[in-house]
């Protein structure tokens, strides 16, 4: 019996955490502002979101991000590694 309580451990915490902006580089939100014309009644999946690409954009075997805005620029993100990564969209041409 004493075995089985020493062969005990919590479970690990494994949940996701926030991380800042500050440390990973992503800077992004997609912002929607309705108007007259460009609102949920005319445009059904307003609120859906434009879209996220991941993909190895520069071939360094990293995940990249490509987020895709409704009624903003989209950004162009290379992973760096390490959950930190760079804005590259406007050296990429792709905003």
């Amino acid at each position: 019996m004493i075995l089985l309580v020493l062969a005990c451990q919590p479970e690990a915490d494994h949940r996701f955490r926030a991380v800042p902006a500050a440390q990973s580089g992503l800077d992004f939100a997609n912002r929607l502002v309705p108007t007259d014309s460009f609102n949920i009644l005319n445009y059904p999946y307003f609120y859906n979101g434009s879209g996220v690409a991941v993909g190895d954009v520069n071939g360094d075997s990293l995940p990249d991000l490509f987020l895709g805005a409704n009624q903003g620029p989209n950004r162009l993100y290379l992973n760096r590694g390490g959950l930190r990564f760079e804005d590259v969209t406007a050296a990429a041409g792709v905003g």
